[in-house]
């Protein structure tokens, strides 16, 4: 097919028109002339036709051009509020689900309580007392799809003495307190924790741990449990003929629930699958067999992980610390960067929907020696990327980490930064995408010394990450300042793309606390106009703004006839990822390849 190039807006840019019949064939009858010697009426609507097509077809090109130049998507920023009741003299936005439903804490005289940020603005919530006691601090941190919101109180008696905290669930405006399993005294701990929330699913199943007490009110320790619509149920952890204490960790949204129990003082990985109790690993002495582990974390798959401490192969002593995988009853070591006397060393941390794993490794030179931890990247059982450190110590290692993967092939993490002589100097932020390695320093807002501190955050659906550090006036640190980065752009102040920009004195200090699944709301905090600290919720447009609307209506003109002269863009999602029903772009293809505005995937069926 015959294809032309025409310069774009920007000099070097350029967007490739695709001309479905060649301007060449278009003829007008042999008598074309007309009185006068000028064009024939013919020659006239053709020149006419072609003109208007082609300023169209131009003005989506521009149009598709400035949206592929977009380098970050713009940001609507709205407070949230502060209670009127008195003493209440700031709020923090901690958690917000996919519909922008928000939950936090507001700051009062006495300390924290759980607050739900509403239409008719931030509501505190007031948990029952479960046993006569009268309300103290609380607070809510994660909120899923349903609205269903969970979080921690403490409970004191009348006579003002502390009885112990407990798990609270919000739902349809009211407050409850997770129950323990049964009732009785509560044991003489320093900290008591009767009821504990840790995890939950959009299908408001809420795991965690609880006390569990016999049916004579006698104290038998700590047990995991899961609430239901708030009603408590012990989760099995009979090992070898006797119930264990344990607790869960997480449950995914098929239910699959990840965890530990207690074995002679030492924890063991398990899940839950339908009720059913599943160690993972053997504990015990021997080859391949576990002194303790751990479970980290679940993705969609049921695919769960963690690390173990093994035993050497005499199964004498124990061996490394190393990761593994369980899925379907299948365990696995996962390979590390080396060993030293003591075995390999590595720590799985986060597993993403197609089961790409991060986390870090020791890593030893040939002759066992420690260089240090590296970022690692685990996919099938390898290693599929080592990430460098920024630099060593006077021993020379060196740490680089891996906190977070992402459904779009991203990673996130930190590397701890040491000078040329080997002094440290932070932490700062690291991102992994497509095979490279990029750290987040800015060497004009470091302390003098070139201490800093930077992090990074980042979505599944993004194709942009939020990068943070600290600001330091020669050794005094004077606040934090956000930046948007994505790969191939330069890194820009945040504020820049918040209202249209904010001024220097609107919103400052701004904090991240979470993302909603979609990556379409963050929740944070700010200072506000008046000095106080505030909830603060940011929106990020959805996929289909104005610039596709008049896209479409482009399109629909060059389309219009029967025999268009001038295709645009009409193979701008390549054809092996040509949306045809509910699909993710695949992370080898970027918002900007996609030319959408507000930088995210684009999805079908949404």
């Amino acid at each position: 097919m015959p294809s032309a190039r025409v310069q774009a807006a920007c000099p070097g840019e350029t967007v490739l028109l695709s001309t479905r019949q060649p301007v060449g064939r278009l003829r007008c009858p042999a008598d074309h002339g007309s009185p006068g010697g000028g064009p024939s009426a013919c020659h006239r609507g053709v020149v006419a036709l072609v003109a208007g097509r082609c300023l169209l077809a131009l003005a989506a090109a521009f149009l598709l051009n400035g949206i592929a130049r977009a380098e970050f998507p713009s940001f609507t920023l709205a407070g949230l509020g502060i209670p009127d009741d008195a003493g209440a003299v700031g709020t923090a936005a901690l958690a917000v689900n996919d519909s922008g439903a928000a939950v936090g804490t507001v700051a009062v005289s006495s300390g924290t309580q759980g607050l739900v940020f509403t239409s008719g603005g931030p509501q505190p919530i007031v948990p029952p007392d479960p046993d006569s006691g009268v309300w103290s601090p609380s607070s809510l941190t994660a909120i899923n799809n349903s609205g269903v919101a969970i979080g921690q109180t403490d409970v004191f008696t009348d006579a003002g003495d502390y009885q112990a905290g407990y798990a609270v669930r919000w739902a349809s405006g009211a407050a409850e307190v997770l129950p323990p399993l049964g009732t009785g005294a509560m044991p003489d701990f320093l900290t008591r924790i009767a009821s504990e929330a840790r995890s939950m699913n959009s299908r408001d199943t809420i795991v965690g741990q609880a006390y569990r007490f016999s049916e004579a009110g006698a104290f038998l320790g700590r047990r995991p449990a899961r609430w239901d619509s708030g009603v408590a149920t012990q989760l099995d952890t009979i090992y070898q003929g006797s119930e264990r204490e344990g607790a869960a960790r997480g449950i995914n949204e098929a239910g699959l629930i990840f965890g530990e129990y207690v074995v002679s003082g030492q924890l063991y990985a398990c899940a839950w699958d339908e009720g059913q109790f599943i160690p993972i690993g053997a504990p015990g002495g021997g080859e391949n067999q576990l002194e303790y582990s751990t479970a980290i974390a679940v993705n969609e798959a049921g695919l769960v992980v963690g690390w173990g401490r093994w035993n050497d192969p005499s199964g004498e002593s124990p061996g490394g610390t190393t990761g593994y995988t369980w899925q379907a009853g299948t365990f696995s070591k996962l390979p590390a960067l080396g060993a030293d006397a003591f075995g390999e060393q590595s720590w799985p941390r986060d597993v993403n929907s197609s089961g790409l794993i991060g986390g870090s490794g020791r890593k030893f030179d040939a002759a066992g020696n420690s260089l240090g931890l590296r970022g690692v990247l685990w996919q099938d059982g390898s290693i599929v990327a080592e990430l460098e450190a920024l630099g060593a110590d006077s021993r020379g290692t060196g740490l680089s980490e891996i906190d977070e993967v992402f459904d779009n092939g991203w990673a996130i993490g930190s590397a701890e930064m040491f000078d040329a002589s080997g002094a440290y100097r932070g932490r700062r932020g690291l991102a992994w995408v497509d095979g490279s390695t990029t750290f987040f320093d800015f060497p004009e807002l470091n302390r003098a010394d070139g201490y800093n501190y930077t992090s990074v955050v980042s979505n599944d659906n993004w194709g942009f990450a939020l990068v943070s550090t600290e600001v330091y006036e020669d050794t005094t640190a004077i606040g934090r300042q956000l930046f948007l980065w994505s790969p191939g752009e330069s890194l820009r102040p945040f504020r820049e793309f918040i209202n249209g920009g904010l001024g220097p004195d609107e919103w400052t200090d701004l904090s991240i606390q979470g993302i909603s699944d979609n990556g379409l709301y963050l929740a944070g905090v700010a200072t506000n106009a008046f000095g106080q600290r505030e909830g603060v919720i940011l929106m990020v447009p959805e996929p289909g703004g104005a610039e596709l609307g008049l896209l479409g209506t482009l399109l629909m003109v060059l389309f219009s006839r029967k025999r268009p002269l001038l295709v645009v863009a009409k193979d701008w999602f390549p054809r092996r990822h040509r949306p045809s029903g509910p699909m993710r772009a695949t992370p080898s293809i970027r918002p900007a390849t996609l030319g959408l505005r507000c930088s995210l995937p684009w999805r079908a069926g949404t």
